[in-house]
């Protein structure tokens, strides 16, 4: 079913602006989830509100606010006699990561609320102080938490007994431009956790955020082990630990069919051949703080710098320059005349 509401959403967004981001469809998911929720209450009509083709606003359930902008609200018909908490479980089931155990209580600091961290257990206590987090994002949790009468916690950090908690994760999902404008980041966050309390935390950020890890470079020593989960997400642990060891593991899903042997790999620890491979911290700061697989399964040559030879090839390439430089006002004064 979820996956036609999908389909039937995009098209219709389409139709009137020929380009549906996953945001807008998420947007009108959302809405329609909401108006759904409505007219099940009896609080509004199905007949009514499917004849409509859009509506500026309707009342929030959570908070004396409204919700505008609501599109295709004919689209309605299509779940009108679906299980709406079932329709809300079955997306959001398409949307996280089975890496992550949402049965157990967790404590989730994040930089952004979205259906990737969206706990449907209400097992999850989310600090929504440590990065911006608007609230809409706060709100439309909770609206979904209404919903499906479940009880998440939004909380500040400093409310918190982080050593309650066995599983705490870091969601990082902004863009690098913004990360620069803010005081701390998710390392420094890490680090401060684990001194203060000695507990372990995950983070979970893009591939691209941590190809080079030089931001970590003071968290280093903590870093147990890295799954390269797809081409995306990836996964990182750091707690205290006895040595410089850091395991990196590609889910190469020819070799591994499961989540949980994926697990099993990980409390193993051992070298496996196009899965598993194990780094110093030093093989990471001498390859100039890169984070991948095949770049360390297949070994890398440290190269010294001639800070000479550094200085001979910059003046070729000057030289070089100098001489296209020539050449294009040659031909540009051709064009002139």
């Amino acid at each position: 079913m979820i996956d036609k509401l999908i389909f039937e959403i995009e098209k219709a967004i389409k139709s009137q602006r020929k380009y549906a981001s996953s945001y807008s469809i998420q947007d009108n998911l959302f809405k329609l989830l909401v108006l759904k929720y409505y007219c099940d209450n009896d609080i509004f009509s199905y007949k009514e509100i499917i004849s409509k083709k859009t509506l500026e606003e309707i009342p929030s359930p959570i908070e004396d606010k409204k919700i505008h902008d609501i599109e295709n609200t004919h689209l309605l018909a299509t779940i009108q006699y679906c299980d709406l908490k079932q329709i809300i479980k079955e997306y959001i089931k398409t949307q996280i990561s089975d890496f992550i155990d949402w049965d157990k209580e967790k404590l989730y600091i994040v930089t952004d609320l979205n259906f990737e961290n969206y706990d449907i257990t209400g097992k999850t206590t989310y600090v929504i102080d440590q990065f911006y987090i608007s609230k809409r994002e706060i709100e439309k949790f909770k609206i979904l938490d209404k919903i499906l009468e479940i009880n998440n916690k939004y909380v500040e950090l400093k409310e918190v007994d982080i050593p309650k908690y066995n599983s705490i994760i870091i969601y990082e999902n902004e863009p690098i431009y913004k990360v620069y404008r803010r005081e701390n980041n998710e390392y420094m966050l890490i680090e401060d956790i684990i001194n203060r309390t000695n507990t372990e935390v995950l983070l979970q950020t893009s591939f691209k955020r941590i190809s080079n890890i030089k931001e970590a470079r003071r968290t280093l020593k903590y870093l147990s082990y890295v799954v390269l989960y797809d081409d995306e997400k990836v996964f990182l642990n750091f707690k205290r630990k006895e040595n410089d060891k850091i395991s990196i593991i590609d889910y190469n899903k020819n070799k591994i069919n499961s989540i949980e042997k994926l697990k099993r790999i990980i409390e193993n620890n051992r070298k496996q051949e196009d899965v598993l491979v194990k780094v110093t911290e030093q093989d990471i700061r001498n390859n100039y703080y890169r984070i991948g697989f095949k770049l360390y399964q297949e070994g890398y040559e440290k190269k010294e710098i001639n800070i000479n030879e550094l200085a001979e090839d910059n003046a070729k390439m000057i030289e070089q320059l100098a001489i296209l430089d020539k050449k294009i006002q040659a031909e540009i004064n051709k064009l002139m005349k």
